[in-house]
């Protein structure tokens, strides 16, 4: 493995020359020299900067030569310049002294502390060369053995996340800070509304830009974490309360700024394990303890300029990508809007029979639209049949739901084909044509289910799936409400949740009319003639998604039943 290392290469200005070529002899090894003379830009503050370039680069060589006359005890000796010395003392504390090396021009006398140090004499450049080199060379092997072997590497950290030097630290840099982006479950230090203030401003003026992920307190899965917390010794201030009264304070100081586009707001709602604040180059990290408050967590700070850290931070920016491509804009969780039914990601789980058999081929037939195929076909009940043409032929699992995003259906997909792995296939018996079923004026064909585990199914993703949605058919009064559920609609979405779940395909959904007695035997009659069986094998469940185009459900996924799954 061919690695470049960056080498800072400190003298005093009367032995520039010999500092011009040890950067030659480091270029010709094939890494990067950082010569004094050209990394101070004007302006700095050297001794700052100087601290700075110690985390940045990987070795460090010194040019101790005779610069100072110097009287001590009535005679004279010539000493390396002072800030030579310190500079060296700097960089050793910091690489190590086995990466800072001293080259000796000259006949110096030198500090008692470093005389028991190995060091180059360069006076001789033919002895110099080669022995500079051996050393480069043995220090790019170091380097990449320790990296590739996970070697140890030198990582800051604050004791505690909550107050104290961390938060001073991170305050003051975000006054100063170019890009910023805080995530995790509620980030405590935006609880300061001075800080908040000021971050605001600074993006409004065009200063930075920022980045704020925090959790979405009507998630389970950020639920789980919040009911852990509160089982510890000290239970949160916060708690779910909190984060949505945080969350609505940083949405509201958005929207008086006019909600610029320098400054992005959303929430996340998987389960979070760590809170991660990145200000420019610099990283926080901490980790949240099972039973425990992230107040009490330790900081970890790793930075971009640090090159021992460059895979941990790739681990933090892929992690920060996924968590930005995700992230539900906050606007519509704080005020639940629901804006256009387009915006969102229609999801449903039904049972679809096979394509081929008798059953679905009547169903369609009676709908009028064929959902394995995608297409319309002609239907003698078009005005009864309603809004159930645009589902197609289908026994309902999980209601038509309509999630934030492409990333939550994601999520509920893979939660269904994690819960049916424990399912085996299963029969609906007593296939008959059923009045009134779900819904008065509704026609249907009901079934039964001994196994009962359909019922199952259904309240398995009830309580995985439902609340996931940002709406349903239900809430959005596409569909028939039952009397006296507002409660459980406004929780799940749903009205019959946990105690009314009756199996069916539906036919006719429309309008009840005059004729619907002639309507049910005329549908029964073909049913009738065209179904020979009266069960149905389950062997596998459908993940629906909706159309904006033609606005009708289609097929996205097929998920067997055990541990097969079809796309």
């Amino acid at each position: 493995m061919n690695q470049k290392l960056k080498v800072f290469i400190g003298s005093s200005g009367e032995s520039r020359r010999t500092a011009e070529q040890i950067a030659r002899i480091v270029s010709e090894c094939d890494h990067d020299p950082v010569p004094w003379y050209d990394a101070f830009p004007p302006g700095v503050v050297i001794f700052s900067r100087l601290v700075d370039l110690s985390k940045e680069v990987d070795a460090a060589v010194f040019v101790f030569s005779e610069d100072d006359r110097v009287f001590k005890g009535g005679t004279e000796n010539l000493q390396p310049r002072d800030n030579v010395v310190l500079e060296y003392g700097l960089f050793a504390r910091a690489l190590g002294p086995e990466k800072s090396i001293i080259c000796v021009l000259g006949n110096p006398t030198l500090p008692i502390d470093i005389l028991g140090l190995t060091w180059i004499r360069v006076t001789d450049q033919h002895t110099a060369r080669p022995k500079l080199r051996e050393w480069l060379e043995g220090l790019k092997s170091a380097t990449v053995t320790e990296q590739e072997a996970g070697g140890e590497i030198s990582v800051e950290y604050f004791r505690e996340s909550a107050g104290g030097k961390f938060t001073d630290r991170v305050s003051d840099a975000l006054t100063k800070a170019k890009k910023v982006a805080l995530m995790g479950s509620g980030v405590a230090i935006l609880a300061n509304p001075v800080l908040v203030d000021s971050l605001m401003r600074r993006a409004e003026g065009g200063e930075c830009e920022v980045e704020i992920y925090l959790a979405n307190p009507h998630s389970p899965s950020v639920e789980t974490r919040l009911i852990e917390e509160e089982q510890g010794k000290i239970r949160p201030s916060d708690g779910k309360l909190g984060l949505l009264s945080r969350l609505r304070t940083l949405v509201d100081r958005w929207r008086t700024g006019g909600c610029p586009a320098s400054v992005t707001i959303k929430v996340s709602t998987h389960y979070p394990t760590f809170a991660l604040i990145i200000v420019d180059d610099d990283y926080y990290v901490y980790p949240y303890s099972y039973r425990t408050l992230g107040n009490f967590s330790p900081v970890f700070v790793f930075s971009r300029k640090v090159r021992a850290h460059e895979a941990v931070i790739q681990f933090f920016d892929e992690h920060y990508q996924r968590i930005k491509e995700d992230a539900v804009n906050a606007l519509q969780v704080i005020d639940r809007q629901i804006f256009r039914r387009e915006a969102l990601r229609g999801f449903a789980v039904y049972f679809v029979p096979d394509k081929e058999s008798d059953l679905y081929n009547f169903g369609s037939a009676v709908l009028g639209y064929d959902v394995h195929g995608r297409q319309k076909i002609e239907s003698q009940w078009e005005a009864p049949v309603g809004r159930a043409r645009t589902f197609g032929f289908h026994l309902t699992i999980c209601d038509a739901l309509y999630l934030w995003n492409e990333a939550e259906a994601r999520k509920a997909a893979a939660e269904v084909a994690y819960v049916v792995r424990d399912f085996e296939p299963f029969m609906l018996v007593n296939l008959a044509i059923e009045r009134d079923c779900p819904n008065p004026g509704n026609i249907a064909v009901a079934a039964r289910d001994p196994s009962r585990k359909l019922e199952s199914l259904h309240h398995e993703f009830v309580q995985r799936l439902y609340r996931r949605a940002a709406a349903s058919d239900y809430t959005m009064g596409l569909a028939s409400n039952r009397s006296g559920a507002s409660f459980v609609t406004n929780r799940y979405h749903a009205p019959y949740i946990l105690n009314w779940f009756k199996p069916h395909f539906t036919l006719l959904a429309g309008p009840d009319r005059s004729d619907r007695a002639a309507e049910y035997d005329r549908v029964k009659e073909l049913f009738e003639s065209r179904v020979t069986s009266r069960t149905v094998r389950v062997d596998r469940v459908h993940i629906m998604a909706w159309s904006p185009t033609n606005g009708r459900w289609f097929i996205e996924k097929e998920v067997m039943l055990g541990m097969r799954e079809h796309h």
